[in-house]
């Protein structure tokens, strides 16, 4: 019974790791797409918080990652390649690097088909997130709403006025 016991802990003991190193994984690729959204124009142009791109993007191109769950060591090892495909830009070496990941994603195409994937769920969150925001808006905006229109909203209360036409014949 005893031994049982110790191999039940022994298992948990191995579970318990794979978690901590696979949401390590996950956590570093999210932090790598999170840098990614701070410094993106179009995220900053159409006011969209970061944080809420990121989890946005991870939660779509994880879906697509190979591995069938969370934990499948294939998809712990699609988050590393992942996070090194993003950081391509900053490397010392793009050349090199963009060599080494298309070695580790297989081939060229697999390379191509994880940026694609990754692009994809991009511009499928900046969709849904801007949609969202405007629906929002127009909820906040409706007559006889009672929320509270965001500081940068049109005011209904304040109509515009024409400008006074100018003579400037001589």
């Amino acid at each position: 019974m005893k031994k049982l016991m110790k191999q039940w802990i022994v298992i948990g003991a191995l579970v318990a790791a794979g978690m901590l190193t696979g949401c390590e994984q996950r956590n570093q690729f999210q932090e790598a797409v999170l840098k990614k959204m701070q410094q993106d124009s179009d995220v900053t142009d159409y006011k969209l918080a970061p944080d809420d791109m990121t989890k946005c993007v991870v939660d779509k191109v994880s879906r697509n990652m190979p591995g069938l769950f969370p934990l499948d060591p294939r998809r712990l090892e699609a988050y590393q390649h992942y996070q090194q495909m993003l950081d391509l830009p900053e490397s010392e070496n793009p050349q090199q690097t963009l060599n080494d990941l298309r070695t580790v994603f297989g081939s060229p195409q697999a390379l191509a088909d994880a940026h694609r994937n990754y692009a994809k769920g991009f511009m499928d969150c900046l969709t849904e997130l801007i949609a969202q925001r405007d629906q929002d808006l127009t909820e906040r905006l409706r007559p006889g709403s009672t929320a509270k229109p965001p500081n940068d909203a049109p005011s209904q209360s304040t109509p515009i006025e024409p400008k006074a036409a100018t003579d400037n014949t001589p």
